[in-house]
């Protein structure tokens, strides 16, 4: 019995260590109490990526206790968060990847034109490269943004960097009808807000990813 209590209470001080570790400032350990957030560099054609990816990033940040958190440069912080959502090619970042013939109704509906294959998934891929710095010069930041990397050994202020891959699928909309009202948007528009709304997932994918990262590197 004295065993199994011995037990039971070292998993209950182990969670709860966990847990205030996960709650607290980890950066401390660096010297950090406070940080800025500029906008992420947007290296795609994507809409609404640099505010999204920052605006998320700071909303996680923000609960850590004991750190301090900012939106932009103000240089007075103890350190940068630098962000780079790119591609690993330079290509666009959405590709087709599916898809299908009409169906008889929505060969129907086109009365004269002939039928033709729809893109029904395409993928969403983006890399982001996320860099700390402590205390850098202008000359580090505009050297990250342009070449999105940095060498340890050049640049000691480095004091975390890792590298984040964001694919997901989007399900285009296909539908056929009268769109010419207001509540029914052309296709164009419905699948641009698909679109819009998965970058907004990938931001809020990308900060759960990078606490998870920060917490067992630091």
């Amino acid at each position: 019995m004295l065993r199994i209590i011995l037990i039971l209470n070292f998993l209950l001080f182990s969670c709860a260590g966990y847990e205030l570790r996960d709650r607290e400032n980890p950066f401390e350990v660096k010297g950090i109490k406070s940080i800025s957030v500029p906008m992420f560099v947007n290296k795609t054609n994507l809409n609404s990526v640099s505010n999204n990816f920052s605006k998320e990033v700071i909303s996680m940040l923000e609960n850590f206790k004991g750190l301090k958190v900012y939106s932009g440069n103000d240089g007075k912080s103890d350190a940068v968060l630098l962000g780079v959502v790119y591609t690993a090619d330079g290509y666009d970042p959405i590709r087709n990847k599916d898809i299908a013939f009409l169906n008889t109704e929505d060969i129907e509906k086109l009365k004269n034109r002939s039928a033709f294959t729809l893109q029904t998934i395409k993928s969403l891929d983006v890399q982001v490269r996320v860099v700390i710095l402590k205390r850098p010069k202008k000359e580090e930041v505009d050297f990250f943004i342009n070449y999105f990397d940095f060498n340890k050994n050049m640049f000691p202020q480095n004091v975390f960097q890792s590298n984040f891959t964001l694919s997901r699928n989007l399900f285009i909309d296909n539908s056929f009808g009268d769109s010419s009202g207001a509540s029914n948007p052309v296709r164009g528009v419905r699948n641009k807000g698909i679109e819009i709304s998965n970058v907004n997932q990938q931001a809020t994918q990308l900060a759960s990813m990078l606490r998870s990262v920060i917490i067992n590197a630091l």
